[in-house]
């Protein structure tokens, strides 16, 4: 019987680049779309570009905000940590974040506390959420943070259709078992695979085809 995988629960992947411009071209390239400017994070001194990939999911470039005066250490994301540009890690969604908490510690997947975020867009609106901990990137950035959004707006909500959708979505991880039953604790379906080297592929429908990155 095959496995049900759920994206559903995705709530946007995260791309690393050294800056903003590379990764938003490095994109383009890859999947022939121009992702919008979204905003600055002055908390954490990154900006970001995005694009919808699915109902209430989308793609983040991130990377260091040279406008910002904050150092390396207070970059959030694992920035400080990057080689080179490519999926750093992943967001899920979750609906109380103290009770997903309490789930996966039971399982022995210890999450980091949640703290709230904000983003200035370029409308001058103000976004707001609620995370788990930013700067604790776990297993390689297979296991994801926790968002949710409460009661506000989500980015999707003013993204239009990108002609970019995500089709599949795999963790790489030498403990893939382990990564599995973590994330199951949290009620999250998705396909782990063993493979010496921690890490996420996403494949994308796109015009040109299915593009893996």
């Amino acid at each position: 019987m095959a496995h049900q995988y759920d994206l559903s629960r995705i709530d946007h992947l995260i791309y690393g680049a050294p800056d903003l411009q590379t990764g938003i071209d490095l994109i383009q390239q890859k999947l022939g779309i121009v992702p919008a400017s979204g905003g600055q994070h002055p908390d954490f001194g990154t900006h970001n570009a995005l694009f919808r990939i699915g109902t209430g999911t989308y793609f983040e470039i991130i990377a260091p905000d040279p406008a910002s005066a904050l150092p390396p250490e207070r970059w959030w994301m694992g920035l400080a940590d990057l080689k080179a540009p490519g999926l750093i890690w992943w967001a899920a969604k979750a609906t109380g974040l103290d009770r997903a908490r309490q789930l996966a510690q039971k399982a022995g997947w210890t999450i980091g506390q949640a703290v709230a975020g904000s983003r200035k867009t370029t409308d001058g609106t103000t976004l707001n959420w609620h995370l788990t901990d930013p700067f604790r990137v776990q297993e390689g950035g297979v296991l994801p943070f926790l968002i949710d959004w409460g009661n506000g707006t989500h980015p999707t909500d003013s993204m239009p259709e990108s002609g970019c959708e995500l089709t599949s979505f795999q963790l790489l991880h030498p403990r893939a078992e382990k990564i599995n039953t973590y994330l199951q604790s949290i009620g999250i379906q998705l396909e782990v695979k063993d493979h010496p080297i921690p890490g996420l592929r996403a494949g994308f429908a796109t015009a040109n085809g299915t593009i893996f990155i």
